[in-house]
């Protein structure tokens, strides 16, 4: 049987090939030796029996059942002529992994360090971890820009976070995401004291993610009226 054989027999029997397939992997699997020895005439029925081939392909089948036929899955089953059955396994636990495994952020605040809370809530977290599949999002730093490309609020640090944060909103949706996504920021300003006090607009956003922050005073951006520039890594399913 061949990839294609295989994909043609799953999409016109599917229910009944993951039954079969069920049941032989309750059975005793036959030696390679007793298949060797089999005569020419009974390889078929060594094939499809219990120790062959399908019997070491039945799980695939079973995780391949609910999958899309022309799905890149199949490529992964070989022809059941071939005695290697280690890509017929290793298709087999690619699959199971990736079904049960789901994408997990755990944000850590280690025993022992401080955690500064604002709006009640931790103002960042000092470890942020991403195991599973995933997509991740690298958002450029944003200025308080207007639609025009002029920077909103000269001199009002507040009024150019509201701006930055829009943009970076925009930014967020424009890629399937959300703030609860967020889990890394770098924040860039000329004057600490005026972004220290306005700690409520960024609450408002990054208070939902507790995401790891860096927060670095420089001496100028990229536009003369510029006072803060933040950008942004995050991670969706």
């Amino acid at each position: 049987m061949t990839t294609a054989d295989a994909q043609l027999y799953m999409n016109e029997t599917a229910q009944k090939t993951v039954k079969h397939a069920r049941r032989l992997i309750k059975r005793p699997l036959v030696s390679d030796e007793a298949e060797r020895a089999a005569p020419p005439r009974m390889l078929p029925s060594v094939i499809g029996g219990p120790g062959g081939c399908l019997a070491f392909i039945a799980q695939t089948l079973i995780a391949l059942a609910d999958l899309p036929s022309g799905c890149r899955a199949w490529a992964a089953l070989p022809d059941c002529n071939s005695r290697d059955r280690s890509r017929i396994l290793g298709a087999d636990e690619h699959l199971l992994r990736g079904r049960v495994m789901a994408m997990k952020i755990d944000r850590i605040q280690p025993a022992g360090m401080n955690v500064r809370i604002q709006q009640g809530k931790p103002a960042y977290s000092h470890v942020v971890t991403v195991t599973g599949p995933g997509k991740t999002i690298y958002i450029a730093g944003q200025l308080a820009r207007d639609a025009e490309g002029n920077i909103v609020g000269p001199g009002d640090m507040r009024a150019q976070l509201e701006q930055t944060f829009k943009n970076l909103d925009a930014c967020l949706k424009a890629a399937g995401a959300t703030w609860a996504d967020v889990v890394k920021t770098n924040t860039f300003v000329t004057d600490y004291q005026a972004f220290s006090q306005c700690s409520d607009v960024r609450m408002r956003y990054f208070g939902v993610a507790s995401p790891t922050s860096t927060t670095i005073q420089i001496g100028g951006l990229a536009q003369p009226e510029a006072m803060v520039e933040i950008e942004m890594i995050a991670v969706v399913e």
